[in-house]
């Protein structure tokens, strides 16, 4: 127990039946010579996280190992999450590009329309496919298929748009 009174660690305890248990021992000095400690265990939300983590590894390995341009809106239409390919085509740094709008990577008479597609797409809830010009960083413009489809949460609720571009 720390000098502080108080410790917490996470570690693993072996169950009498020969296998391990992931356990949170929370311990309190009562004084110099004793302590009160409580276990909980917590091997079921050890084993869900390691899943969840395998999950999360799996999704963005192939988010990125997919050579199309892979990205995400929020519902203001900010980029909130593109793979790898995105960010070498357009040219931008991960820093930039965050929170980038949908208009600023289409040449300037395109922005009207492909804001109204973004807009239309969140109003009708229905996915769409448009095509137009991807303009990088240096401003080369480059015809590409742009798909939109809704983003939920588990409940519901709207997050964003999400889509795939494709060099025509």
């Amino acid at each position: 127990v720390k000098q502080s009174g108080h410790s917490r660690t996470e570690g693993a305890l072996l169950h009498k039946l020969g296998h391990k248990i992931e356990v949170i021992i929370d311990a309190v000095a009562l004084d110099d010579t004793h302590f009160v400690a409580y276990v909980q265990e917590i091997t079921e939300r050890k084993e869900y996280e390691q899943q969840l983590q395998e999950e999360q590894q799996f999704v963005e390995s192939v988010f990125d190992t997919v050579p199309d341009l892979l990205y995400t809106f929020d519902t203001e239409a900010r980029l909130t999450r593109w793979n790898e390919h995105f960010q070498e085509i357009s040219g931008y740094t991960s820093n930039e590009l965050d929170g980038m709008a949908v208009t600023e990577f289409v040449p300037e008479d395109e922005t009207e329309r492909i804001a109204n597609k973004f807009q239309q797409l969140l109003d009708e809830r229905q996915p769409m496919t448009v095509e137009s010009v991807f303009e990088t960083k240096t401003g080369e413009t480059i015809p590409y298929e742009l798909t939109g489809g809704l983003l939920k949460d588990a409940d519901g609720t709207l997050r964003g748009v999400t889509g795939v571009g494709r060099d025509l």
